[in-house]
């Protein structure tokens, strides 16, 4: 592994990142799916040495994530645009959002989850500005009254974001985790 891959790592996220949320703006949903997907193989590719582990972080945050996104829409907090396909309360695109995140989770993001405190704490501060952000360039609505969707959003990413650093923490090999520290 390059000792680099968190500074490449992000910079490759907020690409990826950028790219999804832009593609929605721009109407092409399952463009924006595509890239962020991409982005994921290709950090399974870079870490491929841990293949199975970050597999499993990714498939876990995803689900986890995506799970809580569509309790988030189904509750009425959040309504994305396009609404999800398939009959699913989320889109694709949002599930390829979910995905590479939990990518960055052992790597560029770890300060997020390096202790479950900072996960559900972290959770409660982020998940608000994230919705935010998605409302300002038009690709998700909050619910009315907002500051009772803000409360939702709060409370679904402390937990999401909780678990997933638990869930991290419990994964790590019996020798520790050296980015998991205070």
């Amino acid at each position: 592994m390059n000792r680099h891959y968190s500074k490449i790592q992000i910079l490759a996220h907020q690409l990826a990142w950028w790219g999804c949320v832009l593609a929605v703006k721009w109407q092409h949903p399952l463009w924006a799916a595509a890239i962020m997907f991409a982005f994921t193989l290709f950090h399974l590719f870079m870490t491929r040495d841990n293949f199975n582990r970050e597999l499993l972080l990714v498939i876990t945050a995803t689900v986890v994530g995506g799970l809580g996104d569509s309790l988030l829409v189904i509750g009425g907090a959040l309504q994305f645009q396009p609404p999800g396909e398939f009959g699913l309360p989320i889109p694709l695109w949002m599930w390829g959002l979910w995905a590479g995140f939990g990518a960055t989770l052992r790597y560029s993001m770890d300060w997020l989850v390096a202790q479950p405190w900072r996960g559900f704490v972290a959770g409660a501060l982020v998940g608000p500005m994230v919705y935010s952000g998605g409302q300002t360039l038009q690709v998700v609505s909050l619910g009315s009254p907002e500051s009772t969707s803000f409360v939702f959003i709060a409370v679904a990413w402390s937990a999401i974001l909780g678990f997933l650093a638990l869930y991290i923490q419990r994964s790590a090999p019996r020798t520790g985790l050296q980015n998991l520290e205070v």
